[in-house]
């Protein structure tokens, strides 16, 4: 009820209003300006493996999980390199 009945609506409303224009101005002419836009030099192109591939599963392709799970977590979370990147 107090945003309703406050000023800040219309503030809100023309912001988002002029991002939506934005963005839809820069929106591909294309699908193939689309499909560009995605692309990354130096990528990889993905395939199917074999059925011992699928039936390997994850621990065939990585291995077994830690059986030591609280420790790897911490390890994961607080010790290895990336842990003190923000999360965006």
């Amino acid at each position: 009820e107090f945003l309703l009945a406050s000023a800040l609506v219309p503030e809100i409303a023309a912001v988002l209003w002029d991002e939506a224009k934005a963005i839809a101005e820069e929106m591909p002419a294309n699908t193939a300006e689309l499909v560009d836009k995605f692309k990354q030099d130096g990528c990889f192109e993905m395939s199917y493996g074999s059925i011992s591939t699928f039936f390997g599963g994850l621990e065939g392709l990585i291995g077994p999980p830690d059986p030591k799970m609280l420790p790897r977590m911490v390890y994961e979370h607080c010790n290895s390199d990336d842990s003190r990147q923000p999360i965006v």
